[in-house]
């Protein structure tokens, strides 16, 4: 398994990709909140997209020139 750089209280991935016969309920709750804290940042970082492409757009509008939407695939 390759080693990422490992976040403060966030297990490199090998110890995570070993099977656990019985894992316990703690773990589980901790595997469940890193998802969602993920999953939050992700969000949050393509919602600062959305606000930086509306922010551009208006400094265009100002400008007179023509609109082009920039629209990026994330």
């Amino acid at each position: 398994a390759q080693k990422e750089p490992s976040e403060e209280g966030v297990l490199p991935t090998s110890l995570l990709q070993q099977p656990r016969k019985n894992p316990s309920a703690a773990s589980l709750a901790h595997k469940k909140r890193r998802e969602r804290e993920k999953q939050e940042k992700i969000h949050r970082q393509s919602m600062e997209t959305q606000q930086q492409l509306q922010i551009q757009h208006q400094l265009q509008k100002r400008k007179g020139e023509p609109i082009k939407l920039q629209v990026r695939n994330t």
